[in-house]
């Protein structure tokens, strides 16, 4: 028989987990954190807080971890070069985006 405190913890496991795969999938996206947290079925302040409980981390600070380490997954191959060639447009393109992805914003404050 389980107790609460384990049932709690079980459900607060499942709820930052699901949220963690949320913003993994749409890393690259705009996310509303209103809506991850409606999706993961709590309110935002109770995401919120549960979130940071599980990971000892803020979503914001999460998510813009996610991003960076996106950033550095396709400007990585790169890094190694002082600049990519003239002629290499790809990796041109690939550092532009990566320097937009790691500079996204998100409001703390719902969808804009």
């Amino acid at each position: 028989m389980w107790t609460f405190a384990e049932y709690r913890d079980d459900h607060a496991t499942a709820h930052a987990q699901k949220a963690i795969e949320l913003m993994k999938a749409n890393v690259c996206e705009r996310i509303c954190f209103d809506d991850v947290a409606k999706s993961v079925g709590l309110s935002r302040p109770h995401f919120f807080a549960l979130f940071k409980e599980q990971t000892n981390l803020t979503p914001n600070v999460y998510l813009k971890t996610l991003r960076m380490q996106e950033a550095l997954r396709l400007t990585g191959p790169y890094l190694v070069r002082a600049a990519p060639d003239a002629a290499d447009d790809e990796a041109r393109a690939n550092m532009m985006y990566a320097g937009m992805l790691a500079g996204m914003t998100f409001s703390n404050a719902g969808c804009h």
